[in-house]
């Protein structure tokens, strides 16, 4: 999947990993390339809104479902860190 905005996935990789910058950032990932991204992995609503809630002091979060390792990171000043591993 690459749509041009900041989110290239490589079929052939067993981890990707993305940003999801706090501010304008070129590279970063979009919201909708995250979202995009979660679906096609069948990624559940319960994880999808721990990411979406996690905070700086939260730390690194992880979560698995069928198959894949999603571990992640949130900072205001960094945006949203996602690392996705096929196990």
């Amino acid at each position: 999947m690459d749509d041009g905005a900041g989110l290239l996935i490589d079929g052939e990789s067993d981890s990707q990993s993305f940003r999801h910058e706090s501010g304008d950032e070129p590279e970063a990932a979009s919201i909708e390339d995250i979202a995009c991204l979660l679906s096609k992995l069948d990624t559940p609503d319960t994880v999808a809104s721990r990411m979406d809630s996690t905070r700086a002091l939260d730390g690194t979060q992880t979560a698995t479902w069928d198959g894949n390792t999603a571990t992640w990171t949130y900072h205001p000043d960094n945006g949203l860190d996602i690392v996705i591993s096929r196990d």
